[in-house]
């Protein structure tokens, strides 16, 4: 019925895009969608599931810190800016993670600001006269930031600095 590689919709949640088929076995089925792989028992997912065109960038697989450079740089899926590279929102109330955003692989994701990332006097530059962190607090402390509060940058289209 359903074929690893394959594309699909989940028909309740619309906003989660195209996902890509990641496993199935006798009972479940995996896919993975901008947001994160979701698992499904079988028995259901055909009433839940649609097929669906490959999307014009396809999800990468999650990464780690040690990505390779290609990966690193890759653009975003909505902006086009390079994953690596932090990005704000116009309100200053929102900040992209770039390694959560790399992790990832399609969107940048963002967090609030300053209370997911923290400010420092050493930080401070012309460039950025706050001192931000670059980095969420769980991606320097190698932990994962998996909170209710993460946003995409889907969210944000016209509302990012430039």
């Amino acid at each position: 019925m359903f074929k690893e590689g394959e594309f699909l919709r989940h028909r309740g949640k619309p906003e989660w895009g195209t996902g890509t088929v990641v496993s199935v076995s006798n009972d479940k089925i995996q896919i993975r969608f901008v947001h994160g792989v979701v698992t499904l028992r079988l028995d259901i997912a055909a009433s839940l599931l649609e097929a669906a065109e490959a999307p014009a960038v396809l999800p990468r697989k999650t990464r780690t810190h040690k990505a390779g450079t290609a990966a690193r740089n890759a653009p975003c899926s909505v902006c086009g800016a390079a994953l690596n590279r932090s990005r704000r929102s116009k309100d200053r109330h929102w900040k992209s993670c770039p390694e959560c955003s790399v992790r990832d692989g399609l969107q940048h994701v963002f967090w609030p600001y300053p209370e997911s990332f923290g400010v420092s006097q050493a930080r401070i530059s012309g460039e950025d006269a706050e001192g931000a962190q670059s980095h969420c607090a769980g991606c320097r402390s190698r932990g994962a930031n998996y909170g209710n509060d993460r946003r995409s940058c889907g969210q944000f289209e016209g509302m990012l600095d430039a």
